[in-house]
């Protein structure tokens, strides 16, 4: 942890349906860590403390229960619904964000969370979410971005009325959107189809290490 993500609490969102993938994404494997823990050892490494979101039939419960704090999201509202979820647990417990990470991006670093913390350092003045922007890619990455509390009104607003995309749910003017080197685009990819996890486990990423920094407190 270093003075960016001092009041950011940390989120793996993990309460999908995977119905593109037709299992559970949550608990794929990468080497010898799912895709749960290696997104929660690298939230871990960079927030001083992390939840994670899933729905209460969630075939990973159990092991996500076993492996720290967990928050309750029906799984009818995508991705927003965890959102909010966490964003409420983090003003209850003292924190004025949200480092969202979503659960399938398995080749997701500690260091590129660093580089979306000291982003949300340079914010201006009515930032929502500090997100990064992939050089080539026309929208930023809002699951690997930073979610200030405040912003918790505007998603609870949009789910009401059924609006579910995160895009949608705030004005760009509250999107503080940083650009992003290319080289880290395998980073940001997600997992969503059983063609990309083939293309995964060919790529020859399949036996890398979870992406922890040492010192820091991990997953077992």
């Amino acid at each position: 942890m270093n003075g960016n993500s001092r009041d950011i609490l940390g989120a793996v969102l993990a309460g999908g349906r995977s119905s593109r993938m037709g299992r559970d994404k949550a608990g794929l494997l990468m080497g010898q860590d799912t895709f749960l823990a290696r997104a929660l050892r690298a939230v871990r490494s960079v927030c001083p403390e992390a939840v994670i979101s899933l729905r209460p039939d969630a075939p990973c419960r159990a092991a996500a229960e076993k492996a720290g704090k967990t928050v309750w999201d029906d799984g009818l509202h995508g991705p927003m619904g965890g959102l909010a979820a966490c964003l409420e647990e983090a003003g209850k417990s003292g924190f004025t964000a949200v480092l969202a990470c979503a659960c399938d991006m398995p080749l997701l670093s500690a260091d590129v969370l660093e580089i979306v913390c000291r982003a949300r350092g340079n914010r201006p003045s009515g930032t929502l979410v500090t997100a990064p922007l992939l050089l080539g890619r026309k929208k930023p990455e809002p699951l690997c971005a930073v979610w200030e509390t405040a912003a918790l009104p505007d998603l609870r607003a949009a789910l009401a009325e059924g609006r579910l995309s995160l895009f949608r749910a705030l004005p760009l003017r509250a999107w503080h959107i940083f650009p992003c080197p290319v080289s880290l685009a395998a980073e940001l990819s997600n997992v969503n189809t059983p063609d990309e996890l083939t293309a995964l486990e060919t790529s020859g990423n399949e036996a890398g290490p979870a992406p922890s920094r040492q010192g820091k407190n991990t997953l077992s």
